[in-house]
Protein backbone atom coordinates (compact mmCIF):
# COMPACT_ATOMS: atom_id res chain seq x y z
CA UNK A 1 0.00 0.00 0.00
CA UNK A 2 1.18 3.64 -0.77
CA UNK A 3 2.34 4.90 2.50
CA UNK A 4 0.84 8.55 1.86
CA UNK A 5 -2.69 9.40 -0.48
CA UNK A 6 -2.89 13.20 -1.69
CA UNK A 7 -6.35 13.99 -2.32
CA UNK A 8 -6.89 17.69 -3.60
CA UNK A 9 -10.13 18.79 -2.54
CA UNK A 10 -11.82 22.06 -3.00
CA UNK A 11 -12.92 24.22 -0.07
CA UNK A 12 -16.63 23.26 -0.52
CA UNK A 13 -15.80 19.18 -0.90
CA UNK A 14 -18.24 17.53 1.31
CA UNK A 15 -17.63 14.29 3.38
CA UNK A 16 -19.46 11.13 1.79
CA UNK A 17 -21.96 10.27 4.61
CA UNK A 18 -25.14 7.77 4.91
CA UNK A 19 -28.78 9.03 3.99
CA UNK A 20 -29.42 9.00 7.03
CA UNK A 21 -25.74 12.15 8.10
CA UNK A 22 -24.10 8.81 9.86
CA UNK A 23 -20.44 8.98 8.82
CA UNK A 24 -18.77 6.44 7.44
CA UNK A 25 -17.62 3.67 9.03
CA UNK A 26 -15.79 1.09 7.14
CA UNK A 27 -13.85 3.04 4.87
CA UNK A 28 -9.52 2.23 5.36
CA UNK A 29 -9.37 5.87 5.87
CA UNK A 30 -10.46 8.53 7.59
CA UNK A 31 -12.89 10.33 4.99
CA UNK A 32 -13.82 9.66 1.36
CA UNK A 33 -15.74 13.01 -0.42
CA UNK A 34 -18.65 12.97 -2.48
CA UNK A 35 -17.24 14.38 -5.50
CA UNK A 36 -14.70 11.36 -5.99
CA UNK A 37 -17.19 9.03 -6.84
CA UNK A 38 -19.95 8.85 -9.26
CA UNK A 39 -24.03 7.12 -8.53
CA UNK A 40 -22.93 3.45 -8.49
CA UNK A 41 -20.03 4.26 -6.56
CA UNK A 42 -21.23 5.75 -4.52
CA UNK A 43 -24.08 3.52 -3.53
CA UNK A 44 -21.85 0.77 -3.54
CA UNK A 45 -19.93 1.92 -0.82
CA UNK A 46 -22.83 2.78 0.94
CA UNK A 47 -24.02 -0.73 0.81
CA UNK A 48 -20.18 -2.17 1.55
CA UNK A 49 -20.38 0.03 4.72
CA UNK A 50 -23.38 -1.31 6.25
CA UNK A 51 -22.38 -4.95 5.59
CA UNK A 52 -21.55 -6.90 9.11
CA UNK A 53 -19.23 -8.87 7.03
CA UNK A 54 -17.12 -6.26 5.62
CA UNK A 55 -14.03 -5.37 8.27
CA UNK A 56 -13.07 -2.93 5.69
CA UNK A 57 -13.06 -1.13 2.59
CA UNK A 58 -11.21 1.03 -0.12
CA UNK A 59 -12.20 3.48 -3.23
CA UNK A 60 -8.93 3.20 -5.49
CA UNK A 61 -8.18 5.69 -6.82
CA UNK A 62 -7.77 5.51 -10.40
CA UNK A 63 -4.84 5.30 -12.24
CA UNK A 64 -2.45 5.56 -8.31
CA UNK A 65 -0.38 2.81 -8.26
CA UNK A 66 -3.21 -0.23 -7.77
CA UNK A 67 -3.85 -2.06 -10.66
CA UNK A 68 -4.18 -5.51 -12.61
CA UNK A 69 -2.26 -6.38 -15.45
CA UNK A 70 -3.54 -8.63 -18.43
CA UNK A 71 -2.41 -9.82 -21.59
CA UNK A 72 -3.01 -5.91 -23.33
CA UNK A 73 -0.90 -3.06 -22.96
CA UNK A 74 -2.97 -0.96 -21.01
CA UNK A 75 -3.57 -1.95 -17.05
CA UNK A 76 -6.97 -2.40 -15.30
CA UNK A 77 -7.89 0.03 -12.46
CA UNK A 78 -10.17 -1.37 -10.13
CA UNK A 79 -12.83 -0.01 -8.02
CA UNK A 80 -12.60 -0.83 -5.11
CA UNK A 81 -10.63 -3.84 -2.09
CA UNK A 82 -12.79 -4.97 0.59
CA UNK A 83 -11.87 -7.40 3.32
CA UNK A 84 -14.12 -9.66 4.26
CA UNK A 85 -14.44 -11.87 7.31
CA UNK A 86 -18.01 -13.16 8.72
CA UNK A 87 -16.56 -13.71 12.59
CA UNK A 88 -13.44 -12.40 13.98
CA UNK A 89 -12.32 -15.34 14.57
CA UNK A 90 -12.69 -16.12 10.95
CA UNK A 91 -10.53 -16.17 7.78
CA UNK A 92 -9.87 -13.33 5.62
CA UNK A 93 -10.81 -12.59 2.01
CA UNK A 94 -9.83 -9.56 0.07
CA UNK A 95 -12.16 -8.85 -2.70
CA UNK A 96 -11.20 -6.77 -5.88
CA UNK A 97 -14.08 -5.28 -7.01
CA UNK A 98 -15.00 -3.23 -10.87
CA UNK A 99 -18.39 -1.46 -11.13
CA UNK A 100 -19.88 -0.96 -14.88
CA UNK A 101 -22.65 1.38 -15.55
CA UNK A 102 -25.52 -1.42 -17.52
CA UNK A 103 -24.31 0.57 -20.80
CA UNK A 104 -21.15 -0.53 -20.73
CA UNK A 105 -22.12 -4.10 -20.82
CA UNK A 106 -20.91 -6.22 -23.99
CA UNK A 107 -18.54 -3.24 -24.89
CA UNK A 108 -15.10 -4.55 -25.51
CA UNK A 109 -13.51 -2.98 -22.94
CA UNK A 110 -15.96 -4.29 -20.53
CA UNK A 111 -15.94 -7.85 -22.33
CA UNK A 112 -11.73 -7.96 -21.50
CA UNK A 113 -12.26 -6.91 -17.97
CA UNK A 114 -14.58 -9.67 -17.50
CA UNK A 115 -12.11 -12.49 -18.65
CA UNK A 116 -9.19 -10.81 -17.02
CA UNK A 117 -11.31 -11.06 -13.79
CA UNK A 118 -12.49 -14.37 -14.21
CA UNK A 119 -8.75 -15.50 -15.49
CA UNK A 120 -7.08 -14.37 -12.32
CA UNK A 121 -9.65 -15.99 -10.49
CA UNK A 122 -9.24 -19.10 -11.83
CA UNK A 123 -5.42 -18.85 -11.43
CA UNK A 124 -5.76 -18.01 -7.80
CA UNK A 125 -7.84 -20.67 -6.74
CA UNK A 126 -5.27 -22.94 -8.35
CA UNK A 127 -2.37 -21.29 -7.23
CA UNK A 128 0.22 -23.48 -4.87
CA UNK A 129 2.31 -22.61 -2.55
CA UNK A 130 5.88 -21.28 -4.03
CA UNK A 131 8.03 -19.00 -2.68
CA UNK A 132 6.51 -16.09 -0.34
CA UNK A 133 2.72 -16.45 -1.31
CA UNK A 134 1.08 -18.54 1.53
CA UNK A 135 -2.36 -20.00 0.29
CA UNK A 136 -3.57 -21.48 3.43
CA UNK A 137 -7.36 -21.26 3.11
CA UNK A 138 -9.42 -23.82 1.94
CA UNK A 139 -9.59 -23.98 -1.89
CA UNK A 140 -7.46 -21.51 -1.90
CA UNK A 141 -10.41 -18.62 -1.20
CA UNK A 142 -8.38 -15.58 0.26
CA UNK A 143 -9.38 -13.59 -3.02
CA UNK A 144 -11.82 -12.93 -5.11
CA UNK A 145 -12.03 -10.66 -8.49
CA UNK A 146 -15.79 -9.10 -9.06
CA UNK A 147 -16.97 -7.29 -11.73
CA UNK A 148 -20.25 -5.85 -11.25
CA UNK A 149 -23.02 -4.49 -12.72
CA UNK A 150 -25.34 -1.55 -12.82
CA UNK A 151 -28.28 -3.72 -12.36
CA UNK A 152 -26.94 -7.02 -10.37
CA UNK A 153 -24.17 -5.75 -8.26
CA UNK A 154 -25.84 -5.89 -4.58
CA UNK A 155 -26.76 -9.91 -5.75
CA UNK A 156 -23.31 -10.61 -6.39
CA UNK A 157 -21.86 -8.87 -3.72
CA UNK A 158 -24.06 -10.75 -1.32
CA UNK A 159 -22.58 -14.27 -2.79
CA UNK A 160 -19.40 -13.14 -2.92
CA UNK A 161 -19.68 -12.86 1.61
CA UNK A 162 -21.70 -15.75 1.74
CA UNK A 163 -19.42 -17.50 0.09
CA UNK A 164 -16.50 -16.92 2.37
CA UNK A 165 -15.74 -20.42 3.90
Amino acid sequence: MEKTLVVNLTPEAKPMVHPHGDPLQLNLFEQVFEAEFNNLETDFSLYLDKQNAIQWWHRIAAKQGYFLQGWRRDRVFPDFIACVQRSHTGPQRLCIFETKGQHLEGNSDTTYKQELIKTLETAYRNATQHGTMDITAPNNKTMSFRLLFEDSWRETVNETIADVY
